[in-house]
């Protein structure tokens, strides 16, 4: 059988497709870097199909209570818990610690750069463990990971916070994962996922504060059609006058 993935991802058709408009909107809800992640989290769930049974359960953009940022990528397997950040950055980088750094080009030092990706993952792992912490489940500490799907990412460690996971690296990576010895029995690791999911479609369903201008609109994409040809349509007159008071002066 092959890898249970629970997708919770917001602006993705039933496709599985992300409309410009959904990228528009994404963009301005999560930030710039929104849709890039999200073919990168793409990259790598098509690997682990290709690896993993339904010994393993994915989720994807989970969001824990009164937050507003999801969960990139949860993998629970016997293993445990991995939280998994995606990234299509390119450079070259070191992780120190909870440090994330990149080259200088005119120094060729290595300085602190936002956002700093190891952090971010390390937050998401500790706000996984406080969840389940304070729902009763004394599960191992979840392992954050960075996986990189650019091949242009070069990245030196020293005792990173996370783990880091190369592009060319990541076949040995799910190997390594099923080769570690168990910690969660069968019975846990159901309970847990179903928790998960309880939880997200309570989450899902209740109307969130902090929701974007867009979502409030909630217009059809015809709608938004209309409305972007009259706002273009708009521009364009605005321009012609600007050019005849121009020519006049």
């Amino acid at each position: 059988m092959p890898l249970n993935i629970y997708d919770y991802s917001p602006y993705i058709d039933e496709q599985g497709e992300i409309s410009l408009l959904n990228r528009i909107q994404g963009m301005i809800r999560y930030g710039s870097d929104w849709y890039s992640e999200m073919q990168a989290q793409q990259k790598i769930i098509t690997r682990l199909q290709k690896f993993l049974s339904d010994r393993y359960t994915l989720i994807r953009n989970f969001t824990l209570p009164d937050e507003e940022v999801p969960i990139p990528l949860m993998l629970i397997g016997p293993q445990g818990i991995l939280v998994m950040y995606a990234t299509n950055v390119a450079g070259i980088f070191e992780a120190r610690e909870k440090e994330w750094l990149e080259m200088d080009n005119r120094s060729n030092k290595f300085v602190p750069t936002q956002p700093n990706l190891v952090l971010r993952t390390v937050l998401f792992a500790r706000a996984v463990k406080n969840f389940l912490d304070k729902k009763g489940f004394a599960v191992p500490e979840p392992e954050p990971v960075i996986i990189f799907t650019h091949p242009g990412a070069d990245v030196s460690t020293a005792s990173p916070a996370a783990r880091i996971v190369l592009s060319d690296a990541l076949n040995r990576f799910v190997t390594a994962i099923q080769a570690t010895p168990a910690v969660l029995d069968p019975t846990e690791k159901r309970t847990i996922i179903e928790l998960f999911r309880k939880v997200q479609t309570v989450t899902t369903t209740e109307p969130k504060s902090g929701a974007s201008l867009l979502d409030k609109l909630n217009f059809s994409t015809t709608q938004w059609i209309v409305l972007g040809g009259m706002l273009s349509l708009f521009a364009i007159i605005i321009l012609i006058l600007l050019a005849l008071l121009l020519a006049n002066s």
